[in-house]
C-alpha cells in the first residue's frame, strides 16, 4: 500500500523525479528505485525526508489511497506547534536520560518511535 501512496504523492506534486531530487536533496537513483518499488525496505530517514518534502507524513503512506491528502501539520508546519523537530526530540531524549548528548537514534529506534507515536495517535483519536 505504501508504494501506491508514494506514487500518488509524487503524481499530486506535479514534479518529475529529477525535480524532486534537485529540490529535496535525495539522489535521483534512490528516488527511481523507491518509485519503481525496487527498494523493499527503504531507510526511514529517506522516507521521512521524501514524504515531508512532498507535504505528507509517514502515516499518510499507510492510508487508503482515496484518503491520501496532504497533511496540514506538514504542509503548513509552524515550529513548536503541531510537531517537534528532530533536534527537539533528541533534546527531550537526552533530558530523559534515554540517549547521551550528541548520540543519534538508530533507524530501528526511529522506526519503533514512529510506530509507538502512531499507536498513541490512533488511541487518542478514538477518544480513549
Amino acid at each position: 500500500m505504501w508504494l501506491e501512496n508514494l506514487k500518488l504523492m509524487k503524481e499530486k506534486s506535479g514534479m518529475t523525479t529529477r525535480e524532486i531530487s534537485e529540490k529535496s536533496g535525495i539522489p535521483e537513483p534512490t528516488l527511481e528505485k523507491l518509485f519503481a518499488g525496487a527498494t523493499k525496505e527503504p531507510k526511514l530517514k529517506t522516507m521521512q525526508q521524501l514524504v515531508h518534502f512532498l507535504g505528507y507524513t509517514l502515516e499518510d503512506l499507510d492510508k487508503k489511497e482515496e484518503n491520501t491528502e496532504k497533511s496540514s501539520s506538514t504542509a503548513e508546519a509552524v515550529p513548536g506547534e503541531d510537531h517537534i523537530s528532530m533536534e527537539e526530540s533528541n533534546q527531550l531524549l537526552v533530558a530523559l536520560g534515554l540517549i547521551k548528548e550528541g548520540e543519534d537514534l538508530s533507524d530501528d529506534d526511529l522506526a519503533f518511535l514512529e510506530h509507538i507515536i502512531g499507536l498513541l495517535d490512533a488511541w487518542f483519536r478514538k477518544g480513549h
